[in-house]
């Protein structure tokens, strides 16, 4: 399943806890009904939505269908002052 969640959390600074919750839950919801799909991937850009997706899986009830990876990201200062 692929699907586009936290969108709006960039430009439109829509809160990333909130589109976490909302996608979280929306994908539990829908897994639940059909058991057929093996995965789920999130994939998130930045360190704080991988955050706020982690915190709020922590507090998502059934959340035995969450497994997170760890972020793939590694440090890089001063990326942005170049652009």
């Amino acid at each position: 399943m692929t699907a586009g969640f936290s969108i709006s959390t960039g430009a439109y600074v829509y809160p990333f806890a909130e589109a976490a919750r909302i996608a979280l839950t929306t994908a539990r919801d829908y897994l639940r009904a059909h058991p057929e799909i093996a995965l789920v991937r999130f994939v998130l850009f930045g360190q704080a939505a991988y955050q706020a997706y982690e915190a709020v899986g922590q507090r998502t009830p059934s959340r035995s269908f969450l497994k997170m990876a760890p972020p793939p990201w590694k440090p890089c200062s001063g990326a942005a002052s170049r652009l």
